[in-house]
């Protein structure tokens, strides 16, 4: 007799063996076939099978969130509402293969942000930046904007606000979205806005600057925007430094 087109002879071995404290992987060698056989014969129902392999990645999922909450010294209880984030998260974005630990580290920092607690350091530079081909749409950014309907400001928005704060002229803002255009999208997709907009502000009045402009610190872009001055230093070495020496 067969059900599914399998032996039900195979069947009855494979949950007998199962009664006998067997894994799945014991069985497999013991019935000279594949692991993903043996779990076929034990539950011999789709919606079982589906729903087994279900929970056992919902449990690996959990697993990965707690351990990420425990690295960043957050919150355990947290866990159930980021696993249902991420699960709104996947939905509307219908991507297979995505990095799940950037996706959660992403969830924690809005999570941070909604019940106002302070973002770790490395918490930031992760999910800004991003890894991998998820560089072009950074994780933080992109969960904000999905999850929360909020639109990242960008780095030329904060650099608008400074202008007006400081009493600039504004021909500030045209020379800043030249130099923006300098930087490739990807990292202008990746980066702290606010990092960005300090280093174009560096940029045009540091000292040594050839035009007639009031001389702006890192140490005070740094606190104005509240970003470390190692940010500001490195993203302006890496986008501007050369070009400051050819000038």
């Amino acid at each position: 007799m067969r059900f599914l087109g399998v032996d039900l002879t195979r069947i009855e071995e494979a949950k007998e063996l199962r009664k006998q404290g067997l894994s799945p992987k014991q069985i497999a060698e013991k019935m000279g076939i594949k692991t993903g056989s043996v779990y076929c014969y034990l539950f011999s129902s789709k919606k079982r099978i589906v729903k087994y392999r279900q929970r056992k990645r919902e449990k690996k999922i959990r697993s990965m969130i707690r351990r990420e909450l425990t690295s960043f010294n957050l919150p355990l209880k947290w866990e159930n509402e980021t696993f249902r984030m991420l699960q709104d998260y996947h939905k509307i974005r219908a991507t297979h293969g995505r990095l799940f630990v950037l996706d959660i580290q992403s969830i924690l920092h809005l999570l941070c942000r909604r019940y106002k607690v302070s973002t770790p350091r490395k918490l930031i530079l992760i999910t800004y930046q991003g890894s991998g081909r998820q560089k072009e749409v950074s994780g933080y950014m992109d969960v904000l904007q999905i999850l929360d309907g909020v639109t990242p400001a960008k780095p030329i928005d904060y650099i608008k606000k400074f202008v007006a704060t400081e009493k600039l002229p504004k021909q500030e803002t045209e020379e800043a979205k030249s130099l923006l255009k300098k930087i490739p999208f990807a990292h202008l997709q990746s980066r702290n806005p606010r990092v960005l907009a300090a280093t174009i502000l560096y940029t045009m009045h540091r000292e040594g600057n050839p035009a007639n402009k009031p001389i702006l610190t890192q140490d005070y872009l740094a606190s104005y925007f509240k970003i470390t001055e190692v940010a500001l230093r490195n993203n302006w070495r890496q986008f501007f430094k050369n070009n400051d020496e050819k000038a």
